[in-house]
């Protein structure tokens, strides 16, 4: 097996970019050293290449004189970096990211899932980030404590075609299932939830929407047996048809 230039790799990934907000000078006027695009430039080059910290990063960058040419700097220090990356509008990269997932579909829009008697797959889930007490002034949880929620859908388009699709950035006291709504589209695919999504509110709103989903109940979750049915799979225990109480419609409890 031949290697990949890790340099044509990152070119690739800069070839599928919608640069026209990222790049803009109007939204660069200002930038003394490092654009807009500059820094998402770094920090892909910090994912391949795997530099899990700024001074690694910094380092990085000073052994790379291509890259260097690539960002528009002869040298940068941790410090510049940490303070461009404060300034960066994580509102491009939501919007960065939707764009690509949509470039995607455009190219793949016939994808059928990783098995075509199911289709795509919506996978929600929420990740917590802790972070530093000098932040307390915009993500305090506590007077001690703080941290930012990134709300993340991931899509199973196919057995090779997994990835990021939609992202909600929230403080960290925000619960999963009061942000689930604005990452969840009645598209036909099935939505796959982990227990912090198992609300009835919400749930009677997607019956509604028509929205197929797949979530894990809680064991205090309330619901009234409608009928139960025998399971025909070896790993499954129970299989009935139950209510909510908050909707008419049945669903499948397995």
């Amino acid at each position: 097996m031949t290697s990949v230039n890790q340099n044509l790799v990152f070119r690739q990934y800069l070839s599928n970019l919608p640069t026209n907000i990222l790049a803009c000078p109007l939204m660069n006027y200002d930038a003394k050293k490092l654009t807009d695009f500059s820094v998402v430039k770094i920090f892909i080059m910090a994912s391949l290449c795997k530099w899990d910290s700024l001074r690694i990063i910094d380092t990085g960058i000073r052994s790379k004189k291509e890259f260097q040419k690539e960002i528009g700097v002869k040298s940068i220090s941790h410090s510049q970096i940490s303070r461009r990356l404060i300034d960066l509008n994580t509102a491009d990269l939501a919007d960065l990211l939707s764009r690509l997932a949509q470039h995607y579909w455009k190219l793949k829009g016939n994808s059928k899932g990783l098995n075509p008697n199911v289709g795509p797959l919506r996978i929600i889930d929420g990740t917590y980030v802790k972070l530093p007490k000098n932040a307390l002034n915009w993500t305090a949880i506590s007077k001690d404590s703080c941290g930012i929620k990134l709300h993340v859908r991931i899509v199973a388009a196919s057995a090779n075609s997994i990835f990021p699709e939609k992202m909600i950035p929230s403080t960290g006291n925000v619960a999963d299932s009061d942000a689930v709504n604005h990452i969840i589209d009645a598209d036909g695919a099935l939505y796959v939830m982990d227990r912090g999504y198992a609300n009835k509110t919400k749930m009677g709103g997607w019956m509604q929407r028509n929205v197929q989903f797949i979530v894990r109940a809680r064991k205090n979750f309330r619901m009234e047996t409608l009928k139960s049915c025998t399971p025909i799979h070896q790993k499954v225990t129970k299989n009935e048809l139950v209510s909510i109480l908050t909707r008419e419609e049945p669903v499948r409890y397995i």
